[in-house]
This record gives C-alpha cells, sequence and structure tokens, in this order.
C-alpha cells in the first residue's frame, strides 16, 4: 500500500501520455479490426422473450393485484426465473421437437442418440433470464452462432416454463379447492351439532320463542314479588293489631277494648235481652213516676233495684262477652299472623324458584343466542368459502388472472448481439491503454529508487528535515551549488536550505548538539552542497560557524571556499599542525573552515577513527557554536561511519533518483548504532518530474522572493 501512496498519477500522465495515447489508438485498430473478423467468423445473435409478474388477485372483481411489499414482489420474480432455469423446465424445452431438429442440438447427438442430460446442463450455464430494471418485467434471453437456432431455443423453453406455471396454477387451484371443501364440510357438520344443541337447550327449558319466554317469566317474577309485597303488608297490618289488642291491659289488668269490639258485644243475644229487660224496667220505673210514687214506696224501690240488678247483671255479661270476643280476637289475629306467616314464606320460596327458573331461562336464552351468532357467523364463513370456491374456478378457467404473462414472444433476431463496433472500439481502446497503463503502474512500483520525501518518509524511524531542488529548475540559476545561499540569496535552492536550517537548528540546539556529521550515501548525493550551504546558512544567524572536510580523499572545501592548499584536518591529526593554525577563514563571515590537509597525511584515513579525532572535534565545539563535518559517502568508505561514533549528530544526504530505499535504509540503520543521534534526512536534486505540482511551487517561490519592491 505504500508504494502506491508514493505514485502521483497527475506525473506519470505527464510522463507517459505520448505512450498512453499511441496505446489507445493501437486499440481502437485492434478492436475495430476484431470486430469484423468475429462478424465474419463468429457472430453471436440473441433471441428473447419478455414476461410480466403481476402481484396475485383474490377475486375476479378486483382491478389489481394484492398490495405487496417489493421485498416479496422481488423474490418472486426471482423465484420465476429460477423456475426457467430449473431442470424440469428444461428437461421440457429440450425435448421440444423444434429443438431438438434445430443446428443447436446437433452438438449433443452422439451415435444416433440426443443427449438431455447434457442439453439441460447447457441451457442452465447460456440461458440468461434477467429483471428489467424499473419494470415488473422478465427478459428470457440466448445467444448463439445461428439466429434461427437462438430463437427456436428461447420459444422451446418459453412454451415449457408457461406450461409448468399452467400445472402449478392449476395444483395450487386443485388444493385450494380441496382445503375449501374440507372447510366446507367441517363448518356445516359445526352448523349441524350448534343447531341440535340449540333444540336440545329450548326443549330442556320449554322455550318455544326466546322473546316471550324471558318476558313471561320476568312477569311472573314481577306478580310473584307483589304478592310478597302484599303479604308482608299483611302480616305488619295483623301484628300491629296483635300487638295493639295485647297491649290495651293495663298494669291492674284492665283491658282497655276497641270500639269496634264495644259495638260486637252490644250485639250479643244476651246483652241485648238485658238491654231490653233494663228498657222495659225503666218504662215500668216512669210509669209509676208517672203516677206519683214516691221516691221511697216501695214499688219504685224494688223497681229500681231490679234495675239496678239487671243493669250489675247487664255489665257482668258485657264483661264476660267483651273478654269472650278479646280472646277470640286475639287468637284469630295470632291463627292470622301465624297462616300470613306461612303464607310469606311459601311466597318467597316460589318467588326464589320463579328467580331461579327466570334465571336459567335466561342463560339458555344467552347460550342459545351465542349459538345463533356462531351459526350466523359459520354461515357468513361458508359464504365466503363458496365465494371463494367459485373465484377459484372462474380465475382458474380465464388466462386474465395469471401471475406470470407472455407479453413478447421470441421473434427470430435480425441485428447480432456480438461483435457491436460500440463495444469493440472502446474495448480495444481500454484493454491496450489499460494494459499500458498497468505496466507503466508496475514499473513505477518497481523502481525502488528515491524520488521524493514521500519516497523516504516511508522508512520507519526516519524523518525527513526538507528537500532540496534540482539546481537547473532554480530559476535564480546559482552559479556554484555548493555556495548557492552566498550567491544567490534570492533563490528557490536557498530558500529550501533556509526551510531544513530551521528544524535542523531547533533539534541542535534543544539537545545541546555542536557538531554535526553530514554523510551521503552514494557518491554525487551532494552531502558537500548540503554541509557548505547549511554552514552559510548559520553563520548568517551570526553563529560561528565551522566546516570540516573530512573526505580526505577527494577534498572539495578549499575548492568551494577559494583556499589554497595548506595544513589541514590531517595535518593535525598526524601531529604536524595545531587547531588554531590549521583553520581558515573564508569569504563568508562567522564561518571558518578546517581543510582535508597536506596530501601526504591525506593517505592515513584511520587516524579519522583515532582519539586525536576526538579530541580535535572537542576542542573545536569549545570554540564554534556549530560545527559541520563533510565526509565520504558511505556505500564507498566507512570514515563517515567512524566519524558517527565521535560526533553529537547525523545527517543523512539522498540524492533523488540517485538512491535506492534500500540503501537509504541500510545506512540509516549503521547510523543509528552509532554514537550520534540521527536528525533526520535531506533529501537533494528532486525534480519537478517528480512530483505532482512541485514546478509550480518552484515558480510560486521564486516569484514571491523576487518580485520587484515598490519605489520609496
Amino acid at each position: 500500500m505504500s508504494g502506491f501512496a508514493n505514485i502521483d498519477p497527475i506525473r506519470l500522465l505527464r510522463r507517459y501520455w505520448p505512450l498512453l495515447a499511441g496505446a489507445a489508438v493501437f486499440g481502437g485498430v485492434i478492436g475495430v479490426a476484431a470486430h469484423f473478423t468475429l462478424l465474419k467468423v463468429y457472430p453471436t445473435w440473441t433471441a428473447s422473450s419478455v414476461f410480466r409478474c403481476e402481484p396475485p388477485r383474490r377475486s375476479p372483481t378486483e382491478l389489481r393485484g394484492v398490495d405487496m411489499q417489493q421485498v416479496e414482489f422481488d423474490r418472486f420474480m426471482g423465484t420465476q426465473m429460477t423456475i426457467m432455469l430449473s431442470p424440469d423446465v428444461l428437461g421440457r424445452a429440450v425435448r421440444n421437437p423444434d429443438l431438438v431438429q434445430s443446428n443447436w442440438a446437433k452438438q449433443f447427438v452422439v451415435n444416433g442418440n440426443f443427449q438431455s442430460t447434457q442439453a439441460v446442463t447447457k441451457l442452465q450455464d447460456t440461458l440468461s433470464p434477467r429483471l428489467v430494471p424499473q419494470t415488473t418485467l422478465i427478459r428470457l434471453s440466448f445467444s448463439w452462432r445461428k439466429k434461427e437456432d437462438a430463437r427456436a431455443v428461447v420459444d422451446a423453453v418459453t412454451k415449457a416454463y408457461l406450461q409448468s406455471v399452467k400445472e402449478q396454477k392449476t395444483q395450487e387451484s386443485t388444493d385450494q379447492r380441496t382445503v375449501l371443501e374440507n372447510r366446507r364440510s367441517a363448518i356445516n357438520l359445526e352448523i349441524t351439532g350448534k343447531s341440535k344443541r340449540r333444540d336440545s337447550i329450548l326443549t330442556k327449558n320449554g322455550i318455544t320463542n326466546l322473546r316471550d319466554g324471558a318476558n313471561q317469566w320476568e312477569q311472573k317474577q314481577l306478580e310473584q314479588i307483589r304478592n310478597l309485597a302484599d303479604t308482608e303488608q299483611q302480616l305488619t297490618t295483623i301484628v300491629s293489631l296483635r300487638d295493639r289488642l295485647r297491649n290495651a291491659t293495663d298494669s291492674q289488668g284492665t283491658v282497655s277494648y276497641p270500639e269496634d269490639m264495644l259495638e260486637e258485644a252490644k250485639l250479643d243475644p244476651i246483652i241485648q235481652d238485658l238491654k231490653r229487660e233494663i228498657s222495659q224496667l225503666r218504662v215500668s220505673e216512669q210509669t209509676l213516676l208517672s203516677q206519683d210514687y214516691g221516691e221511697k214506696h216501695p214499688s219504685l224501690v224494688s223497681l229500681r233495684e231490679r234495675i239496678k240488678a239487671s243493669e250489675a247483671r247487664q255489665d257482668e255479661e258485657m264483661a264476660k262477652v267483651l273478654r269472650r270476643i278479646y280472646d277470640a280476637r286475639v287468637e284469630e289475629i295470632s291463627k292470622s299472623v301465624e297462616s300470613t306467616a306461612k303464607r310469606r314464606e311459601q311466597v318467597a320460596k316460589d318467588l326464589d324458584e320463579i328467580s331461579t327458573k327466570k334465571q336459567a331461562i335466561l342463560l339458555a336464552i344467552k347460550e342459545v343466542e351465542q349459538i345463533d351468532e356462531e351459526i350466523k357467523q359459520l354461515g357468513l364463513e361458508l359464504n365466503v368459502v363458496n365465494e371463494a370456491r367459485q373465484n377459484i374456478e372462474t380465475m382458474n378457467d380465464s388466462a386474465v388472472y395469471d401471475q406470470v404473462k407472455l407479453v413478447i414472444p421470441a421473434q427470430t433476431p435480425n441485428v447480432v448481439s456480438f461483435p457491436k463496433l460500440v463495444v469493440m472500439l472502446p474495448l480495444g481502446v481500454l484493454l491496450f491503454t489499460g494494459l499500458t497503463a498497468m505496466i507503466v503502474l508496475l514499473r513505477e512500483l518497481m523502481d525502488q529508487r528515491v524520488k521524493g520525501p514521500a519516497d523516504v518518509a516511508i522508512i520507519p524511524r526516519l524523518k525527513v528535515l526538507g528537500m532540496i531542488p534540482d539546481a537547473a529548475e532554480d530559476p535564480a540559476r546559482p552559479t556554484s551549488i555548493e555556495t548557492a545561499f552566498r550567491d544567490t540569496p534570492g533563490g528557490v535552492v536557498t530558500e529550501s536550505f533556509r526551510q531544513v536550517k530551521a528544524p535542523l537548528v531547533k533539534k541542535m540546539d534543544t539537545e545541546g548538539l555542536r557538531t554535526l556529521l553530514v554523510l551521503a550515501g552514494m557518491p554525487g548525493s551532494g552531502a558537500t552542497t548540503v554541509a557548505c550551504n547549511l554552514a552559510i546558512a548559520c553563520a548568517a544567524s551570526d553563529d560561528r560557524v565551522l566546516v570540516i572536510d573530512a573526505n580526505v580523499r577527494r577534498p572539495a572545501m578549499q575548492r568551494v571556499f577559494g583556499i589554497t592548499e595548506s595544513v589541514g584536518l590531517a595535518d593535525c591529526l598526524a601531529g604536524q599542525a595545531g587547531f588554531d593554525e590549521a583553520v581558515r577563514p573564508t569569504g563568508v563571515a562567522n564561518l571558518s573552515v578546517l581543510t582535508a590537509g597536506t596530501p601526504g597525511n591525506r593517505m592515513m584515513p584511520e587516524r579519522l577513527s583515532s582519539e586525536a579525532m576526538t579530541r580535535l572535534l572537542a576542542e573545536a565545539a569549545s570554540k564554534f557554536d556549530r560545527v559541520f563535518i563533510d565526509c565520504p559517502p558511505a556505500i564507498v568508505s566507512g570514515d563517515g561511519l567512524a566519524l558517527a561514533n565521535r560526533c553529537d549528530a547525523s545527517l543523512m544526504v539522498v540524492r533523488a533518483l540517485n538512491e535506492k530505499r534500500g540503501l537509504v535504509n541500510r545506512v540509516r540503520t549503521q547510523l543509528s548504532e552509532a554514537r550520534a543521534e540521527l536528525v533526520g534526512v535531506v533529501v537533494n536534486g528532486v525534480k519537478s518530474s517528480a512530483g505532482g505540482y512541485f514546478k509550480r511551487n518552484i515558480q510560486a517561490t521564486h516569484e514571491y522572493h523576487n518580485a520587484a519592491k515598490p519605489a520609496a
């Protein structure tokens, strides 16, 4: 994935567009040639039939099928396409006489016998039922070299499929009729059973009419309730009368008889006789008084005594009669209370029986009504079953209600389906252009050279400090790339070194690093250029900077800074010169250089790994703010790795399109194991063609730094 991430499609297109354009033209020519060749030697004809699927209808009166979820309808259509390719349908198709006599069928004739199983297998592989997008149509297609055979195959499969659908429809309707007939018989049996149960309940409870039966017992209950109320009222009245009679005797036993009893006593014959007797005696008394008998006349006195005796006798008889009437009345009332109470109990008992009977009648009526409702619902269901059965008969006899209908039968095609120029031409262009693009892409993937910072960034534990563009693409055109920072301060190369310097100086200052080894992997990578320009950049910031030329095999510093050959690093390590004596000033302020030394002493590069070198670097770090050491490339010399064990930090320089990622990773591993801290990598000589928009960035940077300043 990392290899793909570092491929810039814009760069590749700009580099290889002529090749891709040529491949497209060549592919177009090949596509046209292939079209006419195939049209002549191997044309393909496609015949099709189209079916329309509809939702099922529940009755002939429905104008459209029942609503179905789209998922259900799609499943139904998918099922139909599966049925089209089923062995049963295709087995029928290959037995079709028109198909058997076709040229297509001849390929399955072995020793005069038609191999139907192989034909079915072939049809399953070549037939193509497809849904027509955004419709409810299914297109069944078949392609073959002869158009008549293509039509014959599709027509045979279509007929076999429609026959299968018809048989399935017939079987389904038969099954449905069987289910409905069974349900109708069950409903009739259930209705008969419920009707018998209803008649049994009516007979058992003596009900001839549901409404009158309930009303009759309702009336009996109300009448009995009234009888009970009247009886209770009579009982209350009689008990009250009995209690009054019993309470008529005072504490001395004297009875206060009611008026009706007094009147009844007066009508007693004895009392009547006594009243007449007393009345006659009164008449006699009045007669004597009218005859002027005196009050003390014996006759009058005797008469009055007789009257008094009769009145006493009358009172005595009256008391007896009243007592007799009273006792009889009390006894009569007591008996009436007892009989009335018994009658009340009987009435209450009869009321309970009537209420119980009424409740039983009501429950029976309710049960009968429930049975009637159940019979009614069963009757409605029976009507539905009969209607459904009739609908099945109607829908089974008419193809109008089929869920799958043939709307376009198979026709003999008049236009080839393959090859087509509108397909072959773009296909040839796409094929050859794509193949060429794949070759270009594979070439780029197999190219392990570092082309830019992205190729270095994918190496683990390696930080990219920045990149330096190819000097040839800098509009400032520096005459000497090693001193571009001094010679062309407004150039793109100079600005790139400024961008590298910032993180480098921050890292060194933060961790107190003074001596920095600048090391390249391959010759020509530009380690000397990077070391010189970074040194000039730091010197421009008023840092005291020393550049040490440790490349004793091919020294370059005295050429870069225009210094005559004299004592230098090799002489100091040989003990023939002192550090201060060997350090030479340059034409750049704050920048000094320690050249490689005289030729005689440069013949001993082993001294670079001596303690003398360690002491020299320590002295340089004490007298300068920053020390940059230029050394030979790692691939041709081990001097750089030896120096890395004596410096504070190391900086790797990688030249674009010059070094491979494997070499960079190996040098990174070696530097990581050394004493010096590897602060990062500078990618040098990056070409605009190696990055998509790098060229425009270079131009924008140059224009920004070199824009005409406004007049003062």
